[in-house]
């Protein structure tokens, strides 16, 4: 029942639409995590034994950030963050070891979710109506002017709204269909890697292209372990790519540059003086710990930084106690060197956005790490096996 739990937290958390006909619901996203709640309850109370340290700190942060909101000197609040430390605390206290051993439900909905995202992100691409109108009307994000932006430049964003947050996931899926390649060698898995890359690249933002550079490196050197041909195969069609568009490709590295630096977007933007979050440094460098709670105002930006946001809410201790139990979960959950790959992943995008807190994230990371999570123990059982019979 856990396995069939977690694969429909993910399916929900993914497809879960937060516009009707192009125009956002207010509170849809809050309303539907807190609906949603109940289940990760659910899984929390089968696993019935916790780790003490995570439930520690997440008694301690609730505490913490009660008190902070009562003497918070902002009168407006807005609480709908408290649900999402919420469920990232509770997210936190899993152990997918709990989980009956069985990968079939997982690759299932892998796969279902490899399909959604391909077809969405190819008819973005290739500008199809059919694709750009459904994006348009059922997953409008942030602001208004934000999608048909991302349209117009045909960017695959898919659910997520922006292209830095897609970048990040599709990194991620990236990452899961290239360990499932070389654990299967079912080559789907490896077309599905591909084609995350591909929308890594054409998403063309600092992130993505990034990933994308992590992700080439991974591909040829996972490639060049395990099949020799398949390597030389796409090191040719790349190198191929690289010529017929050597010119874009240097565009968009010397703009990705610049964007990241460049004091009008990117890091530059958020973090020089001046930028979007000067005022939040500000108040975190004069109060480390100190904090406003869940009190709310016009004069700080709540999403640019994840690490700043946590700061701002509940000081310093928050932001720690944040990367302490998710890097506790992480390293409980995954035992395998993918651990260090999902740990960088995760604490290099808090850098610009506050991923934690993202309502999509929840879903998706506990799908993932329990994923790996099977992946290891089927292996470890084959190792058992193997023993047993000789």
């Amino acid at each position: 029942m856990n396995n069939l739990v977690i694969c429909f937290l993910v399916l929900i958390g993914v497809m879960m639409p937060t516009s009707t006909d192009g125009v956002m619901q207010a509170g849809r996203m809050v309303n539907m995590t807190m609906a949603l709640l109940p289940l990760y309850g659910y899984l929390l109370l089968k696993q019935k034994k916790y780790d003490p340290v995570n439930l520690l700190i997440a008694v301690g942060v609730g505490v913490l950030l009660t008190l902070l909101t009562i003497t918070s000197p902002y009168p407006t609040y807005r609480y709908g963050n408290g649900l999402m430390f919420i469920v990232l605390f509770s997210l936190c206290l899993l152990n997918s070891n709990k989980n009956p051993l069985d990968l079939k439900p997982y690759l299932r909905t892998l796969f279902i979710l490899n399909i959604f995202f391909a077809v969405l992100s190819f008819l973005i691409i290739f500008d199809v109506p059919l694709g750009v109108d459904f994006i348009y009307n059922n997953y409008q994000a942030f602001y208004p002017e934000l999608i048909p932006n991302m349209l117009y430049q045909s960017k695959p964003v898919t659910v997520f709204g922006t292209h830095s947050i897609a970048g990040f996931y599709n990194f991620l899926f990236f990452v899961t269909n290239l360990a499932l390649y070389k654990y299967t060698k079912q080559i789907w898995y490896l077309l599905f890697a591909i084609c995350y890359m591909v929308f890594l690249f054409w998403l063309q933002s600092s992130t993505s292209l990034v990933f994308f550079l992590i992700a080439f490196i991974a591909l040829q050197f996972e490639l060049y372990k395990a099949q020799r041909f398949l390597f030389f195969l796409t090191l040719i069609i790349e190198l191929f790519a690289l010529v017929l568009i050597y010119q874009t490709i240097g565009e968009v590295i010397g703009q990705t540059l610049d964007h990241l630096f460049s004091e009008g977007n990117g890091l530059g933007g958020r973090y020089a003086e001046g930028g979007n979050l000067a005022n939040n440094l500000n108040y975190v460098m004069n109060n480390p710990l100190g904090g406003i709670g869940f009190g709310y105002t016009t004069d700080f930006m709540f999403a640019d930084s994840g690490y700043l946001e946590y700061a701002l809410r509940g000081s310093i201790l928050t932001t720690l106690a944040v990367l302490i139990s998710f890097s506790r979960y992480i390293f409980r959950n995954v035992t395998t060197s993918y651990r260090y790959v999902f740990l960088f992943a995760y604490l290099a995008f808090e850098i610009g956005f506050s991923n934690m807190l993202y309502y999509r994230t929840f879903g998706i990371t506990l799908f993932l790490i329990a994923l790996f999570n099977q992946m290891q123990r089927h292996e470890q059982s084959k190792l058992n096996t193997e023993a047993h019979k000789i």
